[in-house]
């Protein structure tokens, strides 16, 4: 495979570099786009999204757009949401993923409210297939996670009680003018750019904002614009793993929205109200 990008010195040296970065990271999925927790600002817009179920059929398709492009070159790969446990195919979507990304690293991420009321093959089902669940402390129940994380080391599942606290949300305002420095917000502010690679309905977003924006415009009538350079067509047989390559290590044009000059940081976890102040 050809890796000269440009035509400077450095160019095969910058595109090798690429190609690992590009190969260690991790991609995810919402089984559903929609929660019963709603937390203000969240930035999956979860709170705004109507109910929405990820189809069989089109995970399956999109999984094998996707492993035939990479071929198994990623770190791992991730269940979240939108609330996941509210699926009702949710065992089907863990094991269908699990057959396409062979022996990678698959998590899955809840905010456990529904951990009680899962059948025991939801279980059977995380120990079998190897899944490591993340169980986020929005609500501060320490007591009722730590009976979980009690019950899944009992059964030989690999848990994580992955938020600590309730004052360690962050917001990153949305600003429409879209006047923002999409390089300097890719290289040095965001925390989400290629790190939370968003697979949807053919497409791969290289964060969940953007994939997600869609709910923000419909419930609030705006128009934070998703151009064909902000993802990365799965299906289009004309792209080469080098094409993947060059897009998901570099900045994309929504970058533009991203306001970090206004970032705010320990923010407290509160109840979504929809009002557009929660993310602009």
């Amino acid at each position: 495979m050809k890796f000269t990008i440009g035509n400077s010195p450095n160019s095969d040296v910058c595109a090798l570099r690429e190609y690992f970065e590009a190969s260690s990271k991790w991609f995810e999925i919402s089984a559903v786009e929609h929660c019963n927790l709603n937390c203000a600002g969240c930035n999956h817009f979860s709170p705004l999204a109507k109910k929405e179920f990820l189809s069989l059929t089109q995970l399956e398709k999109d999984l094998k757009a996707f492993t035939k492009l990479l071929q198994g070159k990623f770190g791992g790969f991730k269940i979240a949401g939108g609330e996941p446990l509210s699926h009702p195919n949710i065992i089907e979507i863990i094991k269908m993923c699990r057959l396409f990304i062979g022996d990678k690293p698959l998590q899955l991420y809840t905010n456990g409210i529904l951990l009680n009321k899962m059948p025991d093959k939801f279980y059977e089902c995380l120990k079998s297939q190897a899944v490591e669940i993340h169980i986020g402390n929005y609500l501060n129940l320490s007591d009722n996670a730590n009976k979980h994380l009690a019950k899944f080391d009992e059964l030989g599942i690999k848990a994580v009680f992955s938020r600590k606290g309730q004052s360690d949300f962050i917001k990153v305002p949305l600003n429409q003018s879209g006047e923002q420095n999409i390089e300097y917000n890719w290289y040095n502010q965001c925390c989400y750019a290629g790190m939370c690679n968003f697979i949807k309905n053919g497409r791969i977003y290289p964060c969940i904002c953007t994939g997600s924006i869609e709910h923000f415009n419909n419930y609030f009538d705006k128009k934070f614009e998703i151009t064909d350079k902000d993802y990365f067509d799965l299906h289009n047989q004309y792209l080469s793993y080098e094409d993947f390559v060059k897009f998901i290590t570099r900045p994309i044009p929504f970058c533009r929205y991203c306001d970090f000059a206004n970032k705010k940081t320990g923010l407290t976890w509160s109840a979504s109200k929809k009002e557009i102040g929660e993310w602009v």
